[in-house]
């Protein structure tokens, strides 16, 4: 798939309006767009990908993990509560 974009920039705010959900096949970087949605993986797997075809060497893939609790991430709570964790 050619890239649609413009700039990065537009790349970013496209995919950063694209809404939260699980793709069918995280191998294949265009998912997001196919499926009009991605994970935050997903997401910025593909605009490292754009960043690349822009010969943008200053932007990085990087891990980040943090501790999820109820009190950063509401929304698990009680999946914590059912399993005393």
């Amino acid at each position: 798939m050619k890239n649609p974009f413009k700039t990065f920039e537009e790349a970013c705010n496209y995919v950063k309006n694209l809404p939260y959900k699980r793709n069918s096949d995280k191998e294949n970087i265009n998912v997001i767009i196919e499926e009009n949605g991605g994970t935050c993986s997903t997401k910025h797997a593909y605009l490292k990908r754009i960043s690349d075809e822009f010969s943008m060497e200053n932007v990085q893939l990087m891990l980040g993990i943090f501790m999820m609790n109820a009190k950063n991430t509401p929304k698990i709570k009680p999946v914590l509560e059912k399993y005393n964790l």
